[in-house]
């Protein structure tokens, strides 16, 4: 029993100098932090890991991304008549893009790998991917082709089960858009009656009544309203071709102004194919029309003839009082007159020559499937009168509002899918008006545009926009008067029809 209590004793004293002995704690704490700091750095490797599988998955994304928009343009280029077109497109390239993600992302071994999951909607503005999904949207606005990849993944963790973390969520996304040539056919019909031989401005009326030898019995204050046809000495005294009476500088028509608007139109659209690099993107036509329209400069990609046409088109097709008058290639006689809206918007239906498939134009994505814009430039006042060349006879001024002929074109337009885009060159009020010449076609005129014959109303009531505006395709009515705005509204409508085209559906 001693001996027993010896032991005791030995191991007791053995413990206090344990104990009492600092050296020992040093060791004992060393092992103690030892273990979060392995952890610690076991968890940096599960995060490295899981970095380099999400950069893996982003070039997967990435790739994919690209793919989907340039397949899909593939096909279109390669299939142009497919009647399915967009369809059919866009499944080839959701279908290359899944491809394109699973090639890529290569090994990963200690991740989920994902499954794809593929739309032709417009992609969400956030990942709402769910997990263990790579999610493939893409989908078109006419020429504009738009993927989004999403995915959301986990990867797995080995040291991280010891701090409760067994796996790490890895998320990304990548996205792409391609614009393909936005083919178009326009038609810009114009009007050369000759009230569209007025000088642009007030000022320029003026300057032009006090010159202007033609008609002095009617207007002993100089004519400024349809009364000075090429030919005449009015058209050449402000053209300042009149030897006897130079004027100079010319004094600007707004035939002549649109004239230099539309050539600075075909311009810009040469300018722009080359940009795009694109052949062909654009057909463009002129049709001047008076009592009827005829086809000056047919729809083409070749602008030539009607950068021909916009140079000329005071001198050549503004109203002359024609016994022979310019003619459409298929023998339609443009006519001389008032601006007879009952019948050259009847007329362009024998110059609209982009194709209509079950009943629409096609979506601009080929050159065999254009989209069609319809410039109208115009006045905005009917009138029926006819002028006989013969016996240079004409029958009675009747200015008005554009009637249900015109309304009717507009609404079958947009039934067939055309934008119908107008350009409103509104009337200067005619100074001086002579109420006793041509049926008081001064006076009516000025009613028309201000709401008082002597056309100086305050304010002005101007019936004739409403009309108009009613017609234009939305955010396609523009009105201008001077040079520098109806020069810049031509442009305006040019590049709003692409924005269009790439944009809308």
């Amino acid at each position: 029993m001693q001996r027993l209590f010896l032991s005791v004793g030995k191991v007791v004293c053995l413990l206090r100098s344990y104990a009492s002995d600092r050296r020992g704690n040093v060791a004992i704490l060393v092992a103690i932090t030892m273990i979060p700091m392995v952890g610690l750095v076991g968890l940096g490797t599960d995060y490295g890991i899981a970095l380099t599988d999400k950069s893996k998955l982003d070039n997967a994304a990435d790739t994919a991304a690209i793919a989907a928009v340039s397949a899909a343009k593939s096909y279109v280029t390669a299939n142009p008549n497919d009647l399915n077109l967009t369809a059919n497109a866009l499944a080839a390239g959701l279908n290359q893009a899944t491809r394109s993600f699973n090639v890529n992302m290569g090994n990963l071994p200690f991740a989920t790998i994902p499954t794809a999951v593929t739309s032709t909607t417009a992609a969400p503005s956030t990942n709402t991917c769910a997990q263990g999904s790579v999610c493939i949207y893409l989908s078109q606005t006419l020429s504009t082709f738009t993927s989004t990849v999403y995915y959301n993944t986990t990867t797995q963790n080995h040291f991280g089960q010891l701090f409760q973390t067994p796996t790490f969520n890895i998320k990304g996304s990548a996205a792409s858009s391609l614009t393909m040539g936005q083919y178009i056919d326009f038609y810009v019909m114009l009007d050369v009656s000759g009230s569209m031989g007025i000088p642009t401005t007030t000022d320029g009326q003026n300057a032009l009544a006090k010159v202007n030898p033609d008609n002095r019995s009617s207007y002993p204050g100089g004519c400024v309203f349809a009364c000075h046809y090429p030919g005449n000495s009015g058209y050449a005294t402000a053209e300042g071709q009149n030897s006897s009476i130079p004027v100079n500088p010319p004094i600007p028509l707004r035939v002549d102004t649109v004239g230099q608007a539309v050539s600075s139109l075909l311009s810009t659209a040469t300018a722009t194919e080359q940009q795009s690099g694109i052949a062909n993107e654009f057909r463009i036509g002129l049709y001047p029309y008076i009592v009827h329209a005829i086809d000056a400069a047919p729809l083409s990609a070749n602008f030539a003839q009607a950068t021909k046409v916009s140079q000329s088109l005071g001198s050549t097709y503004l109203d002359q009082g024609w016994s022979n008058p310019p003619t459409s290639s298929n023998g339609t006689a443009i006519g001389s007159g008032g601006t007879h809206f009952e019948n050259f918007l009847n007329d362009m239906t024998n110059y609209i020559k982009t194709p209509i498939s079950n009943g629409k134009v096609g979506n601009g994505l080929t050159a065999l499937n254009p989209k069609g814009f319809i410039f109208l430039v115009t006045d905005g006042v009917d009138n029926n009168q006819v002028y006989n060349g013969s016996n240079g006879s004409w029958t009675g001024s009747q200015p008005q509002i554009p009637g249900s002929s015109f309304s009717n074109f507009c609404s079958t337009a947009a039934t067939y899918g055309f934008t119908v885009a107008i350009l409103y060159i509104p009337y200067v009020p005619i100074a001086n008006p002579n109420y006793s010449f041509a049926g008081n076609e001064d006076g009516i005129v000025n009613q028309l545009v201000t709401g008082s014959q002597d056309g100086l109303q305050t304010p002005p009531v101007n019936q004739v926009p409403p009309a108009l505006q009613s017609c234009a395709s939305p955010g396609f009515f523009f009105t201008a008067s001077s040079q520098q705005a109806i020069n810049q509204a031509m442009q305006t409508m040019f590049f709003q029809a692409l924005q269009v085209a790439r944009l809308t559906q």
